[in-house]
């Protein structure tokens, strides 16, 4: 993986995030944050924070969505009317982190993006 655009749905855990940042090769992350998990301005400073605290130099940006706590349509709806075009400019990501907790976000954005590959964790190996 070089040059690689990956977007990293984070839903019931904020440890997808570090993984996520941890991976080779990947040149802009694009993190995908549910409502829930981070309710306001403070909770996204923090954590992208943490991550330049711990060294992690990759461009991140960020995005909102009602996480599958909104129940499966509403979750689906927020991805389906993210405006993607004009946040990011016809952005497309070439992975997507998929983890077991965002299982339903990785079906509405496998249908939005279905070029994008999908990779997983499985121990210290890459899928």
């Amino acid at each position: 993986m070089e040059g690689v655009r990956l977007l990293v749905p984070v839903g019931g855990s904020r440890v997808n995030i570090l993984q996520a940042c941890k991976l080779e090769g990947v040149a802009e992350i694009h993190l995908l944050l549910t409502r829930s998990l981070f309710p306001n301005p403070d909770t996204v400073k923090q954590m992208l924070d943490s991550l330049m605290d711990l060294g992690f130099k990759t461009p991140v940006s960020v995005g909102f969505i009602d996480g599958p706590e909104a129940g499966p349509v509403h979750c689906r709806d927020s991805i389906d009317s993210m405006e993607w075009e004009k946040s990011k400019g016809d952005y497309v990501p070439n992975q997507i982190f998929v983890t077991g907790s965002t299982l339903l976000i990785v079906a509405s954005l496998s249908r939005l993006f279905p070029s994008a590959g999908l990779i997983a964790l499985r121990g210290q190996e890459v899928f």
